[in-house]
């Protein structure tokens, strides 16, 4: 497998690989490759694997003065099957709210960062995604409603990165604002919008 984190940008930056995810870290270039077999790791090819299978947690990090940025990737060696290799998105990066609409004959759509869906019912629901470093934007829809007011509640203290104080309105007539929730007023009508942000600190 090769590892390229050469498309970094920054000044005098420093690559540190964890190739087997067992706490020995070496310091590289930023394009490593190594070859993961039920034995071990190495940095040369072999020909023969002992029947088995073997995991890895390779970790992957770039660094520069005091920060360092980290991917985490999941190595499977097998006989029958080769390797196979997936990223690891860590907890921290993983966006969830629950969701409370109390809206008459009411539904809804969230999307988080203008890619990833969820379908909001009457009532409580709750969602999760793959997140963003830092800003993070939900846009919420009112799909179906019978034209009577109602509120929709956000409360995001299930995402363990949430910047305290953080929720920040963008679109939407606001009712209560709290270091982790929102909840927006809504006048009843298919169609009506409200939008807001928030930051997650890793």
């Amino acid at each position: 497998m090769t590892f390229d984190e050469c498309a970094s940008t920054g000044v005098d930056l420093k690559f540190i690989y964890d190739f087997a995810g067992d706490g020995n870290e070496v310091k590289a270039g930023c394009n490593e490759t190594r070859v993961y077999r039920l034995s071990g790791v190495s940095s040369s090819v072999v020909t023969t694997l002992p029947p088995a299978t073997r995991a890895f947690d390779a970790v992957v990090c770039v660094g520069q003065a005091a920060r360092k940025e980290c991917h985490n990737w999941h190595i499977v060696v097998s006989e029958n099957t080769g390797a196979s290799v997936g990223e690891v998105t860590p907890a921290s990066r993983r966006v969830a709210w629950s969701s409370e609409l109390d809206l008459e004959g009411g539904s809804g759509q969230v999307v988080v960062n203008g890619e990833a869906a969820a379908f909001a019912s009457r009532g409580r629901s709750s969602g999760a995604v793959q997140g963003r470093r830092g800003l993070n934007r939900v846009e919420a829809q009112v799909v179906e409603a019978a034209g009577r007011p109602g509120t929709w509640r956000f409360e995001l203290d299930t995402t363990a990165s949430l910047q305290a104080g953080s929720v920040r309105v963008i679109a939407g007539e606001v009712a209560l604002v709290t270091e982790s929730a929102i909840v927006f007023r809504l006048k009843g009508k298919p169609g009506e919008r409200v939008v807001f942000s928030f930051r997650t600190e890793r």
